[in-house]
C-alpha cells in the first residue's frame, strides 16, 4: 500500500479527519472541527501517519494492562512467545492504565515517550515476551515496534510478524 493511502486510512480509521485531495506540494483535509488544514507533504514524510489526537485507537482491556504496555486485538498483553498469530501479536502501545473490562487508549504509530526508558538511539525496538526490548527474540516471533528516537523516546512503526 502507497504511503498517501496509509496516510488516507489512517484519517478514516481515526475520526481524525477526511481527506480531501493531493496539491503539488500538501494535502488538503477538513480536520473534525470542519477546519480546512493544508499539511506539508514534508511532515508526512517525516511523521508518515498525521494525528491530531493524541492516541490512535480505544481498546477494551480483557486484563488489567499498565501504562506503556503492548497490547493485541483481544484486549490482553501482546507476548512474542506466544506463536497463535494473530492473537498474540502487538497492536499498539497502551498510553494509560486500563483495568480489565475497561476501555482504554492505545497508540499505534507516533512518538511515545517515558521518561525511565533509556534506549540505544536509532536501534530497532523489538516485542520481546510481552516486554518492548532491543534484544530480538529468539523463540516464538519477531515483531518490530519502532525505533528509538532518544534515550526516553521511540517513534512507533508496528511491523507485521514474522514466526521464527
Amino acid at each position: 500500500m502507497a504511503w498517501h493511502e496509509v496516510f488516507k486510512n489512517a484519517l478514516y480509521k481515526n475520526n481524525t479527519g477526511c481527506f480531501l485531495k493531493k496539491e503539488k506540494d500538501e494535502f488538503v483535509i477538513f480536520d473534525q472541527e470542519g477546519q480546512l488544514i493544508r499539511i506539508p507533504l514534508i511532515d508526512i514524510f517525516e511523521n508518515p501517519v498525521y494525528k491530531y489526537s493524541e492516541f490512535d485507537l480505544k481498546i477494551s482491556a480483557s486484563e488489567n494492562l499498565p501504562i506503556l504496555s503492548p497490547v493485541n486485538f483481544n484486549g490482553l498483553l501482546a507476548n512474542s512467545d506466544n506463536t497463535d498469530l494473530p492473537n498474540s501479536i502487538c497492536l499498539g502501545i497502551t498510553i494509560e492504565n486500563i483495568l480489565n473490562g475497561n476501555e482504554g487508549k492505545i497508540k499505534t504509530s507516533g512518538i511515545i515517550e517515558n521518561s525511565s526508558w533509556n534506549w540505544t538511539v536509532n536501534e530497532t525496538i523489538f516485542l520481546n515476551g510481552n516486554t518492548l526490548s532491543q534484544v530480538k527474540p529468539e523463540t516464538g516471533f519477531i515483531q518490530k515496534i519502532g525505533i528509538a528516537k532518544t534515550a526516553n523516546s521511540i517513534l512507533l512503526k508496528i511491523s507485521d510478524a514474522i514466526i521464527l
